[in-house]
């Protein structure tokens, strides 16, 4: 496929599709960023970026390759992806609710920030957990459950020296807190110095597993610190911590994390920039895909219309064999069980005719090409037909046991109106008969369920297939 070939695949729809790709794609990859998960990420492109390229200069054992592996791969990847997918769907779920909360009670936002200075003054410790979009629940241990609101008092309560639950963390959700006295994972890095105790190292181990927020009081030296994505900074007022802890929840309500300060302009450009790159990538594979031409056969039933008073004569062909061309996009979009042939003979004269299958006796999408059709032509013969009553006739075949006579037969029904053709010889001695009827074992009277035996050139009136018929032999001992 060469670029005159691509560009013609550009039209206004692609200035809709590619930007929201590209969103996707950027989506996705700030959650594989946050989760640590990129390395992955980045492969992938790089394996797309690759059989893109195989595209372009045709190199068929790696378009084969990729080809065959494609439907693996995609399944693979949603379960190698099923953390951060369910993320970005959480991300749209929780946006208004946190939103919601940030509008209608940032009054406990203040509450947090002065208890975390009241603590620091009287240099008690104390770890407030704010989580993020990463569920905690599964990272911390222990834990009393509270749900309480939020208030100065009981936070200091809580981390009181002579408290039982002073030496574990609070959980502050939904404006609540949900719980006290829990213990947080370990740090194994060595970010922080021999100046930080297990207080300190608890906060950055659960920071480094998750995107909460924890805010850390030290006893030793009454500061105040956040502990953030494995990172930390000290807060010097109670202004600056509500800032940081209401960036955090208004980061948590956006699709998008919001942007680290330490990240530059040029940086967060070239995230996009390279965001855009890769949706064009995924258009292009997607578009070239579907647009490659493809060659699909079906059998497929036929099915005749007749005009009034006429039967095909003989045998007919009841499937057909069609070879479709056109885009692999087209060419599935086709459900081989909706498919059809129409045979349309209405306005047709009795006798033989010869017809031509052609693209109008198809059901097939206008934009799929039919290129072979078996057979090309159907001989048919037409005959009118005339409607009369017949008579149904029993066939006995051999005889009764010696001693035993037949007294009466009674065949219900005993007639039926039939259609027949004109060319028949005779058609008033026309007659029908049930399936062969064996007498030679019978020795009381019996009633039994037949079937209809028709000639050549007759068939039923209203229905495809015959009714039974009861025949009733009544037989006497001599």
């Amino acid at each position: 496929m060469n670029i005159q070939t691509i560009l013609t695949l550009f039209d206004w729809r692609s200035l809709i599709d590619i930007p929201i790709l590209s969103f996707i794609v950027f989506l996705f990859y700030t959650t594989l960023r946050s989760s640590g998960s990129w390395r992955i990420g980045l492969g992938i492109i790089v394996a797309l970026l690759f059989y893109l390229i195989a595209r372009f200069i045709r190199l068929p054992g790696v378009e084969w390759v990729f080809d065959n592996v494609s439907n693996i791969a995609l399944i693979a990847l949603i379960v190698i992806f099923q953390p951060e997918i369910r993320k970005i769907f959480e991300r749209a779920a929780s946006a208004f609710k946190v939103k919601k909360l940030l509008k209608e009670s940032s009054g406990f936002i203040n509450e947090i920030a002065k208890a975390a200075f009241v603590l620091a003054g009287q240099r008690w410790g104390a770890i407030i957990v704010i989580p993020g979009r990463d569920d905690v629940g599964n990272k911390m241990n222990g834990g009393v459950l509270l749900n309480a609101e939020v208030s100065v008092p009981l936070i200091v309560s809580i981390f009181d020296p002579h408290s039982p639950g002073h030496d574990g963390a609070i959980r502050v959700e939904s404006g609540k807190i949900v719980g006290f006295g829990y213990r947080l994972p370990l740090s194994s890095s060595e970010k922080l110095d021999y100046r930080f105790g297990t207080r300190h190292h608890a906060s950055l181990g659960l920071s480094e597993l998750c995107d909460a927020l924890i805010i850390t009081v030290s006893e030793e030296r009454g500061t105040v610190s956040i502990f953030h994505s494995g990172s930390y900074m000290q807060v010097d007022n109670e202004e600056k911590l509500e800032n940081e802890i209401k960036n955090h929840l208004e980061n948590v309500s956006m699709l998008f994390p919001v942007t680290s300060k330490r990240r530059s302009k040029s940086i967060r450009l070239a995230e996009a920039v390279l965001s855009l790159v890769v949706g064009c990538c995924i258009w292009l594979a997607i578009v070239i895909n579907a647009s490659q031409m493809v060659q699909r056969t079906y059998t497929i039933p036929v099915q005749y219309n007749l005009p009034p008073g006429m039967v095909i004569i003989g045998e007919k062909p009841h499937t057909v064999r069609i070879s479709v061309s056109g885009s692999a996009s087209s060419v599935e979009s086709i459900h081989p069980y909706e498919l059809k042939a129409f045979v349309d003979l209405t306005g047709t004269s009795p006798g033989k005719h010869l017809v031509n299958l052609q693209r109008k006796n198809f059901n097939v999408p206008d934009e799929v090409t039919i290129v072979d059709i078996e057979p090309p032509q159907i001989p048919l013969v037409l005959h009118t037909m005339e409607q009369r009553d017949v008579e149904i006739k029993p066939q006995i075949v051999g005889s009764l046991p010696p001693g035993y006579e037949i007294t009466s037969i009674d065949v219900n029904p005993s007639k039926i109106p039939i259609l027949y053709t004109t060319d028949l010889e005779n058609p008033e001695n026309i007659y029908l008969t049930t399936t062969p009827i064996y007498i030679n074992t019978i020795q009381q009277s019996v009633k039994l369920t037949t079937k209809i035996v028709a000639p050549q050139g007759v068939y039923p009136l209203d229905t495809t297939s015959w009714p039974d018929v009861t025949v009733m032999i009544y037989i006497h001992k001599k």
